[in-house]
């Protein structure tokens, strides 16, 4: 049991930067799409 909690003690921050990483690259990756979007649909407007 006593390796089990180190594993955890070890394994959960990683694992929730890991999640962390992939949510904000996600989260960027779809504002960078839709920024461009938002400026083409202003550009054509024009």
């Amino acid at each position: 049991m006593k390796t089990r909690k180190n594993f955890l003690k070890v394994g959960v921050p990683t694992i929730l930067e890991f999640v962390h990483k992939i949510m904000i690259c996600g989260i960027s990756h779809i504002l960078r799409i839709d920024s461009q979007s938002l400026d083409s649909n202003l550009f054509l407007e024009k």
